[in-house]
């Protein structure tokens, strides 16, 4: 299985690197042990200082002061078949991340459905 890889990067916030790192070991944590056996993905995640230093294989979850869209705490998109993710950083913003990385991991490009039954009993 080919891994993905995911690079953790902040941008105009006042996230330090040790705290962006601690975030991104979560994360990881997250990937490998709860989201990687259920839906076949392995993947990594990593902690960068700046954009210009990711790898080309990388698709970035950037965390940003404004992501200009008042109704998103984040979003997940693809450029170019390069999947990568803004998140706004507010209070709960880890939240976000981890949210927009397990997305993007299971769905990189956002085209990805899969039918089931409704949670509602007697609805089928």
């Amino acid at each position: 299985m080919l891994a993905r890889h995911v690079a953790l990067v902040a941008e105009e916030s006042r996230i330090t690197m040790r705290e962006l790192r601690a975030v991104a070991a979560a994360l990881q944590k997250q990937a490998t042990r709860d989201l990687g056996p259920l839906w076949k993905v392995e993947a990594t995640v990593t902690a960068f200082e700046r954009l210009d230093d990711l790898p080309l294989d990388y698709w970035p979850v950037v965390i940003m002061d404004d992501i200009k869209d008042p109704q998103a705490a984040g979003y997940h998109e693809d450029k170019n078949g390069q999947p990568f993710a803004c998140v706004q950083y507010e209070t709960g913003w880890t939240l976000t991340a981890s949210h927009e990385t397990l997305e993007m991991l299971v769905d990189p490009f956002g085209r990805r459905l899969v039918a089931g039954g409704s949670p509602v009993k007697r609805q089928g």
